[in-house]
C-alpha cells in the first residue's frame, strides 16, 4: 500500500502553525519533535545554567530554544511537504500526561571545538521513556520511518571546546507541558513551531 493510501479514512492532519521557511542557500533545516520548558521555567533553567559556567566562556543556548529531543525526522535541503503533514498528524494523535524532568549530572557530549554541556539523569524517567516508544509507534504508523537509536534524555545548556567530567549538581527541576514539532534552521539560531500540543 502506498503511504497516500495509509491515510485514506484520515482525517485531514492540522495546518502547521508557522509555515516552515525554506533553508538559506547553502544551509540545512532540522525536523524534530522536542519538549520544551514554559518561558518562566526556561528563564530559571537560565539561570541555573549561567550559575553553572560561572563565567566560564561559551556560548549558552537561548532559553527559546532549550529542549529535550525525542525524535529527530532528520536535516533538509528543502522544505518536506509530506514528512510534515506525516508528523503533523503523529503529533496530534498523542494523548499524554504532563511530564515531571529533573537531571542531575552535569556532562560534555562529543568532541571538538564545540561540543554540548548537557544535563541528564542516569535514572530512567519512565514517563519519558513511555513518551518516545508512544511518539515512535504514532510516527510509524503515520508513515514515517523511525531509525532505531538508544535514547538518551537530556538538556543541552552550552556550547564549549571544554570537555567536562560527568559531576552530580543540583537538579534542574521543570514539568513538561507542551509536545512540539520543531524547524530548526541550522547554524541560524532560529526555531520555527511547526506543531504545539498540550500534554494533558
Amino acid at each position: 500500500m502506498s503511504q497516500d493510501g495509509l491515510f485514506g479514512d484520515a482525517a485531514p492532519a492540522p495546518a502547521p502553525l508557522e509555515r516552515p521557511e525554506p533553508p538559506a542557500p547553502g544551509h540545512a533545516c532540522a525536523l524534530f519533535f522536542a519538549l520544551q520548558p514554559e518561558p518562566e521555567d526556561a528563564q530559571r533553567l537560565t539561570a541555573q545554567a549561567d550559575a553553572l559556567l560561572q563565567g566560564a566562556s561559551a556560548y549558552r543556548v537561548a532559553p527559546e530554544r532549550l529542549h529535550v529531543s525525542l525524535h529527530g525526522l532528520g536535516e533538509h535541503a528543502h522544505v518536506p511537504e509530506r514528512l510534515v503533514e506525516q508528523a503533523l498528524r503523529a503529533g496530534q494523535s498523542l494523548h499524554f500526561p504532563p511530564i515531571d524532568l529533573a537531571f542531575d549530572r552535569l556532562l560534555s557530549f562529543g568532541a571538538g571545538d564545540r561540543r554540548p554541556a548537557v544535563v541528564d539523569n542516569a535514572r530512567p524517567n519512565q514517563a519519558l521513556r513511555d513518551l518516545h516508544l508512544q511518539l515512535g509507534i504514532a510516527l510509524a504508523d503515520a508513515g514515517v520511518p523511525v531509525p532505531q537509536r538508544t535514547f538518551v534524555p537530556h538538556l543541552s545548556l552550552w556550547w564549549s571546546p571544554v570537555a567536562l567530567v560527568p559531576t552530580a549538581v543540583a537538579p534542574t527541576h521543570w514539568t513538561a507541558r507542551r509536545l512540539r514539532l520543531i524547524w530548526s534552521h541550522v547554524g541560524r539560531k532560529q526555531y520555527q513551531r511547526i506543531g504545539d500540543w498540550p500534554l494533558a
